[in-house]
């Protein structure tokens, strides 16, 4: 380990220089020069991205940088991320997976993520610091279900030994409600300052942001999904993976992707992904031998929670009022009671013929 932390220490040069064209790129997993146009379009996102018109922040130390290698031990790619429990770390999937450079939601998967010797975390607020101080990793986890990067844009890192709460107190993901239209939140990450400044590597953060819309009441299916939410501005390469922090400074979002520009980034939600992260959080407290964090425990989670459905169906709506299926199922669930209703009264009645045509009913309604 210590000598592959050598490798990139002394690579800060070429990482700034035409090898950082490298490891920008790929800092969604993506494949190309980061010097091309990016394609603009309904269907066309690119999945890297930066904090822009931040400030240096030393407060968040549980958001934390990520160090992608090769085989060889040399910088592939660096992301953001977020401890969440004494040895889990939130992030993007694409900085641990391969991923296309160009999002469309119809058609976009992940690859086979990388192993999990070549992932290095640092909470230090500096990642090309002579002192950063860096921590192996022994697993790296992603979501059940499916391949597809739209809505699935989320992935742990598991490290190898827990980090002191004395040292970083991690934070909590809020999984009891999503993000609201209009809400205020705060983006943070290692990313650049603008689009080809190329001067990433320090935790930034920008405050006063907010969410412009949520699942599908954000327009077309193949940009942003319904478990996906877009917020306003000032996300570029280099901070995917990195929180959305609400008020209250919990974790509202995922850094995935956006159009080229730094603006209208694209944040993966959480609550699709409660049960998995419940698990995970879990699984890792009991292997490393510690509570449980409080997120993972709260009171009634478990009961909210019977399924990987979201807890708010807007989130997989094409508006932000009363699901149009749930609108259906509604109208079902009535006729088919009613249909129960008038076959009792039929039997009761003792006539064949009638009770024949409240069969009927039933199998139409059901």
């Amino acid at each position: 380990m210590q000598r592959r932390l050598a490798v990139f220490r002394n690579s800060t040069a070429w990482c700034t220089r035409a090898g950082y064209l490298l490891a920008a790129a790929a800092l969604a997993g993506c494949a190309g020069d980061a010097g091309e146009p990016a394609a603009r379009g309904e269907d066309a996102d690119e999945a890297a991205l930066e904090i822009k018109g931040g400030y240096p922040d030393a407060g968040d130390r549980a958001v934390a940088g990520l160090i992608i290698t090769d085989r060889k031990g040399r910088v592939a790619r660096t992301c953001s991320s977020t401890l969440i429990a004494p040895d889990l770390v939130l992030t993007a999937q694409h900085c641990i997976a391969e991923a296309p450079k160009l999002i469309s939601c119809k058609t976009a998967t992940f690859g086979e993520p990388v192993d999990a010797s070549q992932v290095y975390a640092t909470l230090g607020r500096a990642m090309w610091a002579a002192d950063a101080p860096w921590l192996a990793v022994r697993a790296v986890l992603s979501p059940p279900d499916g391949n597809a990067v739209c809505g699935r844009d989320l992935a742990l890192v598991v490290l190898a030994s827990p980090v002191p709460s004395s040292d970083v107190t991690p934070l909590a993901p809020r999984l009891d409600r999503p993000p609201e239209e209009s809400e205020v939140y705060s983006a943070v990450g290692f990313g650049d300052t603008e689009g080809r400044a190329r001067d990433g590597g320090a935790r930034r953060r920008r405050d006063g942001l907010r969410v412009e819309c949520v699942g599908y009441g954000c327009g077309t299916q193949q940009r942003v999904t319904g478990s996906e939410w877009r917020g306003e501005s000032g996300i570029c390469s280099g901070d995917s993976g990195g929180p959305a922090l609400d008020g209250a400074g919990r974790i509202i979002g995922v850094t995935s992707r956006g159009p080229a520009g730094c603006s209208d980034p694209i944040y993966g939600g959480l609550i699709a992904h409660r049960d998995w992260l419940v698990a995970e959080a879990t699984r890792a407290a009991d292997a490393g031998a510690y509570g449980a964090p409080w997120w993972a425990t709260a009171p009634g989670l478990a009961e909210r929670s019977p399924s990987r459905r979201p807890l708010d169906e807007r989130w997989l709506s094409c508006a932000h009022g009363p699901v149009a299926g749930g609108g259906v199922a509604s109208a079902r669930a009535l006729f088919a009671l009613f249909a129960l209703f008038a076959l009792l009264a039929l039997r009761r009645a003792g006539t064949a013929a009638p009770r024949a045509r409240a069969a009927r009913r039933s199998t139409i309604s059901a």
